[in-house]
């Protein structure tokens, strides 16, 4: 009686299902896109504990240097 207005049953069935296929392949597409944002953040978190090693280190060498600096301008004073 209304196949003018919503076309044939099979066509309106062959729209639900390809219509859920496009949200399940949306929501497989963002769950992939959440893995991604975590990798990134775990990786970033790793750089970033990296770097604050480094950090360190380098402070490190730098008191040391200043020792030995300050030790050999003694030497030179002494002598």
């Amino acid at each position: 009686m209304f196949e003018w207005l919503f076309g044939k049953r099979e066509n309106v069935e062959k729209l639900k299902i390809e219509t859920k296929q496009s949200f399940e392949n949306v929501k497989r597409d963002i769950e992939s896109v959440g893995h991604w944002i975590k990798h990134l953040k775990t990786n970033g978190e790793k750089a970033d504990l990296r770097f604050s090693e480094v950090d360190n280190k380098l402070a490190s060498l730098e008191t040391e240097i200043e020792g030995i600096k300050n030790t050999l301008a003694m030497m030179d004073t002494a002598v």
